[in-house]
């Protein structure tokens, strides 16, 4: 009866996860331990026809039902797919307004609460907004910018106008992640990494070098810096070779395109 009760916990453990969760007894481990079980059920290997290395098939609809789903279901509830909907249109509610505006279209600036003249508000959220009562500047968009309606940063104080100060609140309050979702989550994702760094990672011995010629220990690799501190001048006194050839190298990196005031 047990070794029946132990082969139906590797192939839906669920049951054995939520009963060690409410006893505080669910660790990292036990998700490690069913990755390595049941990783070897979603992987074929097919011998390549003359040829002694053979190829690998990964069975992605099994393993997202045997493994994924499984997962969702511990962190989520059993009816995963439910809450996972709830919790994404949630998230698409945004208090911030974000809208980009197109050319001429026109742009609200409070003179007393915006941080500096770039932080504007949409035509609709300045209608809503108390910015509408205060000092403003209106102007026209070149385009490309975007409203800064609910951007903490942008105002001094009412940083959200009606509609999106509205929303703030729903946010905060929010019922569908609980301390539960959290604390699960945070057990399996140790899992998640922590089995991914112990399989993923290259060995230092399975290198094929070995297979190879001897590594040249004279040979070097120079590294050009295109930015704002390295200068013709610092390339050429580094560079250890005829003055010809570090003007060469000057004039080679600026063919391929530096900045007009010759930094590399």
């Amino acid at each position: 009866m047990f070794e029946i009760q132990k082969a139906e916990a590797m192939i839906n453990p669920l049951k054995e996860w939520r009963m060690k969760f409410e006893t505080n007894s669910l660790a990292s481990h036990d998700f490690v331990s069913f990755f390595h079980s049941s990783a070897s059920n979603f992987i074929q290997i097919e011998q390549k026809a003359n040829s002694d290395l053979g190829s690998y098939n990964f069975d992605e609809r099994n393993a997202k039902h045997g493994v994924i789903e499984l997962i969702e279901k511990f962190i989520c509830g059993d009816n995963s797919q439910s809450f996972l909907e709830r919790l994404k249109s949630r998230a698409s509610e945004a208090s911030v307004c974000g809208r980009v505006f197109k050319i001429g279209e026109p742009t609200y600036s409070c003179r007393e609460c915006s941080m500096d003249p770039t932080c504007v508000l949409c035509s609709s959220c300045f209608k809503k907004s108390s910015h509408r009562l205060h000092k403003y500047k209106m102007s026209t968009s070149g385009g490309g910018g975007c409203c800064d309606c609910g951007d903490s940063e942008a105002w001094k104080r009412d940083p959200s106008c009606e509609e999106h100060s509205a929303i703030i609140p729903e946010i905060l309050d929010s019922t569908i992640v609980t301390d539960k979702n959290d604390k699960c989550s945070e057990i399996v994702f140790k899992a998640i990494l922590n089995y991914c760094v112990k399989n993923l990672q290259i060995q230092s011995d399975s290198s094929l070098a070995e297979l190879g010629e001897s590594e040249d220990e004279d040979v070097y690799c120079t590294i050009l810096y295109n930015d704002e501190t390295h200068t013709f001048e610092q390339l050429e006194f580094h560079e250890p070779c005829r003055t010809r050839t570090k003007v060469l190298f000057s004039v080679k990196m600026e063919q391929c395109g530096t900045h007009p005031s010759k930094k590399v």
